[in-house]
């Protein structure tokens, strides 16, 4: 019975041994290949990550941004290791200080190969991939680079569309993009010339109303209403009719040139006064937004300066390529004007509102501008200047 029972457990033992032999062999493969499969695909967003932000340096060679890499990049013998080499130029990540780090052979173009080597006495895999730039027969870079440069030109205003002549891959983009840049252009204007209709017809029933006033009643509340509703629509649509914004492909705008231009007709306007009326711009300081938008804006501080101020108005322009992109460009009105008291500097920014009512105009001028610079995402204070009365200071995009 015990031979017996020997034997039978002999047979069915070999062949238990052998399919569990067999078992781990299996499993042990798939293991290993789940894992690299596993390594590879991340080896691969690696790579991939790498070579989108590649920049091309000084030298000649390639690297990525410090802001835009891993942090692991950055971190000495942090387990992550990048290199970007050609045969006169070599990039190493600072992960690789104080490593005898060997990333292999230089590959050719379309070459792709993983390995596995000792970083110091640490066992690494090596993703190892070959492409080829603009300078090189394909031109692939210089496409590239052509592409983001005419975007870029677009957005700096310094031409109107895209060009052509690109592949099958990007001239549908570039088509559908020049589609859209005249469909905004068209858009915008058609909504302008909309708003200047509308603000006619609203004007002219009121202009009717207003004369048909007898003499007894133009200062009765009839006609103050009808004042009121006239500079209600005034703002209202100069609002609206604000870009608050640049169009892409519009030219920034020179601010020397816009505040030359309001001088002019500002001097005729107020040649009742002894007036000096003092422009200080910078050389190339410009405006990133619409004309009509900045022609607006110094319009109604310069006038509303010009109203109060005793003999001296002087505007100050100027930018700060270190600050905010939306506050780059400066505008500073002063005058030598009673000023505005802290008590009334925030209301004189309602529709409105004027500290003096014996000084002519609506009161819309200040809350107007304040409206603009809210649409710009910009800033707007008010002090006391050292001409002894008001200055405004506006901060808007600019370079």
């Amino acid at each position: 019975m015990h031979s017996l029972s020997r034997r039978l457990l002999l047979s069915v033992s070999a062949p238990l041994a052998l399919f569990f032999g067999v078992m781990m062999v299996v499993l042990d493969t798939g293991f290993r290949a789940l894992s690299e499969r596993t390594l590879r695909e991340l080896l691969d967003s690696q790579m991939v990550s790498l070579i989108a932000a590649a920049e091309p340096q000084p030298d000649g060679g390639y690297a990525p941004p410090p802001q835009v890499r891993d942090q692991r990049l950055s971190t000495p013998h942090s387990g992550l290791y990048a290199q970007i080499r050609s045969q006169q130029h070599q990039w190493g990540s600072p992960s690789t200080a104080g490593l005898s780090a060997d990333f292999g052979p230089l590959l050719v173009p379309g070459e792709r190969t993983i390995t596995y080597a000792a970083f110091d006495h640490d066992r690494v895999a090596i993703e190892s991939r070959a492409i080829q730039f603009a300078d090189d027969p394909t031109g692939a870079r210089a496409l590239t680079f052509s592409v983001e440069r005419e975007i870029h030109e677009v957005e700096e205003g310094r031409r109107e569309n895209l060009g052509a002549g690109y592949p099958r891959e990007l001239d549908g983009v570039a088509t559908h993009l020049n589609a859209l840049l005249i469909g905004e252009r068209k858009r915008v204007a058609r909504y302008r010339d909309t708003l200047g209709n509308l603000a006619h017809s609203l004007k002219t029933p009121l202009a009717v109303m207003r004369s048909s006033l007898p003499g007894e009643a133009r200062g009765s509340t009839v006609s103050a209403e009808i004042d009121r509703m006239s500079g209600i629509i005034e703002h209202q649509l100069k609002r609206a009719a604000a870009s608050g914004g640049a169009l892409l492909g519009q030219a920034p705008v020179d601010v020397a040139q816009v505040a030359a231009e309001l001088r002019g007709a500002l001097l005729k306007v107020y040649g009742n006064k002894d007036l000096s009326l003092e422009l200080a711009a910078a050389p190339g300081t410009q405006f990133v937004g619409d004309r009509g938008d900045l022609t607006e804006l110094l319009g109604n501080i310069l006038d509303n300066a010009c109203k109060w101020c005793r003999s001296r108005v002087r505007l100050t322009a100027g930018s700060d390529e270190s600050a905010d992109p939306r506050e780059r460009l400066s505008l500073v009105m002063e005058d030598d004007g009673p000023g505005i008291s802290e008590a009334d500097r925030a209301r004189v920014l309602e529709r409105g509102v004027r500290a003096d009512q014996n000084v002519p105009g609506h009161g819309l001028g200040l809350a107007m501008v304040h409206d603009t610079v809210d649409l710009y995402g910009g800033r707007l204070s008010i002090d006391t200047s050292p001409l002894g009365g008001a200055r405004v200071t506006v901060r808007l995009p600019g370079r």
